[in-house]
């Protein structure tokens, strides 16, 4: 990218991290080469339009789980958009046809889908986060380590709504 950059051809990224400067940092020899736009906070008549536009153009019905599907994605246009996904294909959509209803099974399916495809992603960080050594921090005293088993139990202590706060 960057010898494109330096003959005047301009790349468009797209990305959907919420992190600032993830790109510069995987690759810091874009570093002062990337301008970052912001395309969040999605609100909430925002997230109901992406569906709207959806539902029209697959000729369904998400009523039924409106509320469901943005409550669910927790304001994240890619989690919305894979719920979405997920709930088709639950209910065996794959082309425009007739006004097919998307039903709380679907979403319930598509959610659990979801749940397991994130999990293994979430575990295999967190235990390479647990199971890192020790840093020693510029002061020069011992970090912190963290084993596995006491994340286990603080994780397994507390529902998810306990951890956010």
């Amino acid at each position: 990218m960057r010898t494109f950059q330096d003959i005047d051809v301009r790349i468009i990224i797209l990305g959907i991290w919420r992190e600032r400067n993830r790109l510069t940092q995987y690759s810091g020899d874009l570093q002062d080469r990337v301008i970052e736009l912001p395309v969040e906070p999605w609100e909430e008549f925002h997230l109901q339009r992406i569906i709207s536009l959806g539902e029209h153009h697959l000729n369904i019905d998400m009523s039924n789980v409106l509320k469901n599907i943005i409550q669910e994605s927790f304001g994240n246009v890619g989690v919305l958009q894979e719920l979405c996904r997920k709930s088709c294909a639950s209910a065996n959509i794959t082309v425009t046809g007739n006004k097919i209803r998307i039903l709380n099974e679907h979403l319930e399916k598509a959610i659990k889908n979801s749940v397991n495809d994130y999990a293994t992603r979430f575990n295999r960080s967190l235990e390479t986060f647990a199971d890192s050594k020790p840093r020693q921090s510029q002061d020069g005293s011992k970090g912190l380590g963290m084993p596995y088993f006491f994340v286990h139990v603080i994780l397994s202590n507390f529902d998810v709504e306990q951890i956010k706060t």
